[in-house]
This record gives structure tokens, sequence and C-alpha cells, in this order.
């Protein structure tokens, strides 16, 4: 039998600043695009994974993020721990878990900056990331065209207010991709969202702190 832990709020909270990653440079995103018609309701209905794809450029992708992902509004609350506002949810409106981008036949990846809305271009060892992302590739069995999303969250940050933190983050990637795959529908791009995590290869994008791989999607254009 699995043992689940409850995740609960620890006695003592001692805040951690949110990750600061190597940038190298940063591409600005456009903030609103063409969005269908279609109300929201047949959005839903015409929801499915696909698993093939059409070439986009990165900055087409802009829009989702800003509608997903983007920073609203931040403070401070009671613990003295940074706070945000997004349009999708978060443990403790923390929002520890980061979106990093990478086109399959590129060696780029770019973590989503939440509140410049820019994909900044990390100063990262490819190896390992990139090994991961042909694997990712294979199971899908897509084309080059298509973008990964990897969800890795800031696990140092989420457990300094919570214990049994990574079941939290788990919630917290699965509600972000759903809520981008239904993103993704009104903007006519394809979207799947995949089985693996890369748990541990997601530490490659820092030395600085404990990141975990939470979760991966692919998107792009519509065949």
């Amino acid at each position: 039998m699995v043992r689940i832990q409850e995740a609960i709020v620890k006695d003592e909270v001692v805040p951690v600043a949110p990750v600061k990653y190597d940038v190298k440079s940063s591409v600005i995103l456009p903030s609103q695009g063409a969005i269908s018609s279609d109300i929201f309701s047949e959005v839903v209905e015409a929801r499915c994974s696909r698993r093939d794809f059409l070439e986009i450029q990165l900055e087409e992708l802009g829009p989702l993020f800003y509608l997903s992902s983007r920073t609203k509004e931040t403070t401070t609350n009671d613990y003295g721990l940074v706070v945000e506002k997004r349009n999708s949810p978060s443990c403790g409106a923390m929002h520890t878990v980061d979106c990093i981008v990478s086109r399959f036949s590129g060696d780029g990846w770019y973590v989503y900056n939440a509140r410049n809305h820019s994909f900044d271009l990390l100063d990262v060892d490819a190896s390992i990331v990139n090994q991961f992302k042909l694997e990712c590739r294979k199971s899908i069995e897509c084309s080059d065209s298509g973008y990964l999303i990897w969800y890795v969250c800031d696990l140092e940050r989420l457990s300094c207010k919570y214990e049994n933190a990574e079941f939290l983050a788990l919630r917290e990637s699965g509600a972000l991709a759903a809520t981008q795959g239904l993103i993704a529908g009104s903007y006519g791009l394809g979207f799947c969202i995949l089985g693996l995590m890369g748990c541990q290869e997601a530490k490659a994008f820092s030395n600085q702190r404990n990141l975990l791989g939470v979760g991966v999607a692919v998107i792009g254009g519509i065949l």
C-alpha cells in the first residue's frame, strides 16, 4: 500500500526568496494574440491531446503564458513570504513551479519570467537536460516541430512552508498544465501532457537550489 502523507504548514516558517536562474538574454513576448471566437464550453468540449505538431515561433507562445502564468500582483504575506496573483492556482500563492521551454530541434532552454513576461535564455550545461528532452520526444514519437514545457518546482522554497511539499508541487503542476492545455486550444495550438517528470534531471538548471521536475507537456501548431 502506498502511504501518502498530508502536506501541512510547518510550525516555524523561515522565508526563502524565489529562485534566481543564471540568464544569458531575454526574449520579450507579446501579451495577446488572435484568440478563437469559440465560447468556453466549446473550447472544453473540443479539448484533446495531440501528438503531431506544426512549427511555430517561440514568440507565438507569448499569449498562452500571458494568460496562464504571468504575475498580476505581488505582495508579502504574514509569514514574510513573497506571494503572487496569477490566473492559475498555486499552493499558498507561492508559485514555486516554473515553466522551462525548449524546442525539440534546438539546444536553447528558456525559463518563463512571470514578472517581465519574457522567456529568459538559461546559462546551463545542456548535456543532461537535452538527453531528457530526447526521452520526451521518443515517448510521444512526434516531429522536431514542437516545444517541450518542463514544469520545475523550487522545492527548497515550497518546503520552507510545508511538510511533504512534493505532493503539493505535483498538484500545482497538474493544475497549471490543465490550464495551459485549455488556453492552447483556444489559440488553435496543439497540446499534450506526457507521463514523464524529469525529477532528478531538473537539478541541472541550478546548483543553488533543490529543483524538482514535476511534469512535462508538448505544444506546437495544429496539423
